[in-house]
């Protein structure tokens, strides 16, 4: 933990911006039903997707996993390309993205 400073919330931060969670003291995050590493609010992406897509533009993921952006990329407007290699992330993707728009044409894996 050299050159990190440790804060209240139980992250430790360096001049440089990294952060490192130090749950062995007693830092829990809040449990989700969604249990992806990288869980992020849909309402974060509709902002990110707005803020670097021109209108009408596609939103292309690389790693779709339960398809937050795509979500996003719909309730905003814009077109959607996502990739996952996990079938049961696709599956929870294409669930999640139905829901903002059904009837939706999804594709198959090639």
């Amino acid at each position: 933990m050299e050159g990190f400073n440790k804060s209240a919330a139980g992250m430790a931060s360096n001049t440089s911006g990294q952060h490192l969670t130090r749950c062995d003291e007693g830092y829990q995050v809040a449990s989700s039903a969604n249990h992806r590493p990288t869980v992020k609010p849909t309402e974060l992406m509709r902002y990110l997707c707005r803020l670097v897509t021109p209108r009408g533009g596609l939103v292309l993921d690389l790693f779709a996993g339960s398809g937050s952006t795509g979500r996003a990329a719909l309730m905003e407007g814009l077109q959607f390309v996502g990739i996952e290699l996990d079938p049961e992330y696709a599956a929870i993707a294409e669930a999640r993205i139905r829901a903002v728009q059904p009837g939706l044409s999804l594709g198959d894996a090639a």
